[in-house]
């Protein structure tokens, strides 16, 4: 029996237990069609087109995602449970995405499980279209101590399993426990601390296998008058199995998101993140590295349908070693934003914004270069319960020598119509 189907038998059980009491369920199917795509542009050498000893540039065009989609899902909920499953009938490959969440309680106990279950056929054009089979439950208890603390304690399974491995695709098979306290306030403002474990492995490589042991404090939530604050820290030594620990790091990462209305229709905020890779046998390739990135922006709210505003982020990059300073960089960037909001019926948002990345030496690999990119994304809902939605990303890199240029251009559209029985 095939790894895959094995693992169906296994998992599909627990993603949908019995529904016999499908009276007490409501009911929803929805049908639904759609696309998505993803393109690159970039400039490749071609020493053959006049001469052996010249070297012509030449643009392309490479589609790694294009396709087409009709779509079926199926949901089912209750007070306790909600299952949902998803068939994606493409031009190019058969999917399916299934989930499902469950909540029971006893006594101070309350117990969360979510599973996902995930596999893609196989497809003969579609190279980056690699069948695969994905799956992952987590279960959570928590003891409720009072009505604000609770102590938790989590483990999640994660294992995905590709038809065909390839230098960029690998089996695997990860588990990791987790233990911590909660605090819920009344106004929702959330406290968390977390230590845990985790272990995975990789059945075709005995370097890429890994444990690792982190800590993770959050808040969230928390407001004092004018004023919002979400913080989070975050610290993990990860040991890979690899020789000589070569790839072994640690790695801390602090963020922080302040918000103050200045009024009621005018708002700041000012976001700032920290990292730092701590690698233990550092090399040209994996080194010591500060990543620091801060972002400010303000908003105007103007007949509670339209929002505008502006946003600017500054990012750089150090590296620890004076040796490696060449990838060192500064980056800004900056644009307005748009966002117009008629009620419940549509939702639509547009962010463009340019920038710049200056690096500390220009390499062979780096070069300072000039961007511009535009988000924009819309829901519609319609008649019935009809949605709409829409996105579009676009990325073009401008560098002096222009045979390093590059673009990115995302689009994805779906239109879904549900049927309540």
């Amino acid at each position: 029996m095939p790894r895959w189907t094995s693992l169906l038998a296994v998992t599909t059980p627990l993603l949908f237990p019995s529904v016999a009491p499908a009276q007490s369920a409501s009911v929803v199917i929805t049908p639904g069609i759609g696309h998505d795509r993803f393109t690159e542009t970039f400039f490749l050498d071609d020493s053959t087109s006049v001469s052996l000893d010249s070297l012509e540039r030449i643009k392309k065009t490479q589609s790694d995602l294009q396709e087409s989609y009709a779509s079926l899902g199926l949901g089912l909920e209750s007070k306790r449970w909600r299952l949902d499953n998803t068939v994606y009938a493409t031009n190019k490959v058969w999917r399916n995405i299934a989930n499902g969440h469950g909540r029971w309680s006893a006594g101070k106990w309350k117990t969360d499980l979510n599973g996902r279950l995930e596999w893609k056929g196989k497809s003969r054009g579609d190279t980056s279209a690699a069948a695969f089979t994905y799956a992952r439950i987590d279960v959570i208890p928590r003891w409720r101590w009072n009505e604000q603390w609770s102590l938790l304690l989590a483990g999640d399974w994660e294992l995905t399993d590709y038809l065909r491995n390839t230098s960029y695709t690998y089996d695997y098979n990860r588990v990791r426990l987790q233990t911590g306290v909660e605090y819920f306030g009344d106004r929702l403002e959330n406290l968390e601390a977390r230590i845990g474990l985790a272990r995975r492995t990789v059945s075709d490589s005995s370097q890429l296998g890994y444990t690792e042991d982190f800590l993770r404090l959050e808040a969230s939530g928390w407001q004092f008058g004018r004023w919002r604050l979400e913080s989070g820290f975050s610290f993990a030594v990860r040991d890979f199995k690899a020789p000589d620990n070569a790839d072994d790091y640690s790695r801390w990462a602090t963020s922080t998101n302040i918000g103050y209305d200045w009024s009621p229709r005018w708002r700041v905020t000012l976001q700032a993140a920290w990292q730092y890779w701590d690698y233990r046998q550092p090399d040209e390739f994996s080194f010591n590295v500060h990543d620091i990135r801060t972002e400010g922006a303000v908003r105007f709210n103007f007949d509670d349908v339209w929002e505008i505003g502006a946003a600017i982020e500054l990012r750089a990059e150090r590296a620890v070693q004076d040796s490696l300073a060449v990838n060192d960089y500064d980056q800004w960037a900056l644009g307005p934003r748009l966002v117009w909001n008629s009620g419940s019926a549509f939702w639509s948002e547009i962010a463009p914004r340019a920038g710049y990345r200056n690096y500390a030496t220009v390499s062979i690999v780096y070069d300072d270069y000039s961007f511009w990119e535009i988000m924009w994304q819309a829901d519609l809902l319609g008649p019935l319960g009809t949605t709409v939605s829409a996105t579009i990303t676009y990325l073009s890199e401008r560098h002096a020598d222009r045979t390093r240029d590059s673009a990115y251009l995302y689009i994805s559209a779906a239109l879904r119509f549900p049927i309540h029985l």
